[in-house]
């Protein structure tokens, strides 16, 4: 009993870390296509995922209407986790936000939001007396900055006094 308890354990073992491997080696366009990412095809994964990023920031923090031609994936690996998710079937909402300003970024379907494309962004300014166009260009380039930076955690916060 205990062997093919064991025997079952192992297989379902070895199923799992198979889906795993081949959800790491390609990834899933929003047509249901797979795709291979860089790492199965033999460049170095990591660095070509950085250069791939930092274009897309540096295109996107020059010129915010370029939001409109990516997927949330692209949007998620620039500005990283939204600070707030929202959910409206069939509309999802992903929210940034700086001391200056606030980017909600607006997918429209019931998949996903990874994959969807982005549908509408708005850029709104935080302080009294600016405009949303005056602050768009600085907004969207504070915050890829932002999420490039490593997050220090506050211990002191971690433990009451």
């Amino acid at each position: 009993m205990r062997r093919k308890l064991l025997s079952l354990l192992i297989i379902i073992c070895a199923v799992l870390t198979s889906a795993v491997v081949h959800r790491f080696i390609t990834r899933m366009d929003g047509d249901g296509t797979a795709q291979a990412s860089l790492g199965a095809m033999g460049a170095p994964f990591g660095e070509a995922r950085n250069a791939s990023r930092k274009g897309l920031a540096k295109d996107i923090s020059l010129h915010p209407e370029k939001m409109l031609t990516v997927r949330g994936q692209d949007i998620k690996s620039i500005l990283r986790e939204p600070e707030l998710i929202r959910h409206e079937s069939p509309t999802t909402i992903w929210q940034y936000r700086t001391d200056a300003c606030v980017l909600d970024v607006y997918f429209a379907g019931e998949t996903d939001a990874l994959l969807l494309p982005v549908a509408h962004y708005e850029i709104r300014a935080r302080a009294k007396g600016v405009s949303d166009e005056d602050v768009a260009v600085s907004c969207v380039r504070e915050l890829s900055r932002k999420s490039g930076r490593p997050r220090m955690v506050d211990v002191s916060k971690l433990y009451k006094n």
